[in-house]
């Protein structure tokens, strides 16, 4: 008797998504961007990144990158993954996560920032509409602050909403059985 043996190949095709962020994220340069809807305390935003889309606060590498980011901006500000490990005004500002660049290359203070005022500012934000103020009196579009880490019932000027980031999946996925 004579055998005949078939072999079946199939290929499965799966894309992440069409431009590869999660959804109601935004692409720009290979980074996928997304914010929270309300704000919120910066340990809050760091988890609420991670959990919406395995992202984490957002570092800004470019003038173009800031002007991006600053373009989503409706009302308040955006919490920004830049921190010192001390709110000593001599300890260094560094981004957080590691895959962010460190030291940081880019930085966009309003003028007169970051001052440390009171002594207790070791976070950093990017300024909004609602963030009007700095030292010369001016708003900054897109500037950014040292403010508090714990800004819990701060000034409506002091508020801030998540901003998040993670690479941009673009691979597919193809298997073969």
């Amino acid at each position: 008797a004579r055998r005949t043996t078939t072999t079946t190949t199939t290929t499965t095709t799966t894309s992440v998504s069409a431009d590869g962020c999660p959804a109601g994220s935004y692409a720009f340069v290979g980074i996928c961007y997304w914010t929270s809807a309300n704000i919120a305390d910066i340990s809050t935003c760091a988890g609420f990144c991670q959990a919406s889309g395995s992202g984490h606060l957002a570092c800004v590498d470019s003038s173009a990158e800031n002007t991006f980011i600053h373009g989503l901006n409706t009302q308040e500000g955006f919490w920004l993954g830049l921190s010192r490990s001390s709110s000593s005004s001599s300890s260094a500002w560094s981004w957080s996560p590691s895959q962010c660049s460190n030291p940081p290359g880019y930085l966009n203070w309003v003028p007169g920032e970051p001052n440390n005022a009171g002594g207790s500012e070791s976070c950093s934000a990017m300024l909004g509409p609602q963030n009007q103020w700095s030292l010369s009196g001016s708003y900054t579009a897109g500037g950014w602050s040292d403010v508090a880490c714990d800004n819990t019932g701060a000034s409506s000027y002091q508020q801030f909403r998540c901003l998040c980031q993670r690479a941009q999946a673009s691979t597919t996925t193809t298997t073969t059985t």
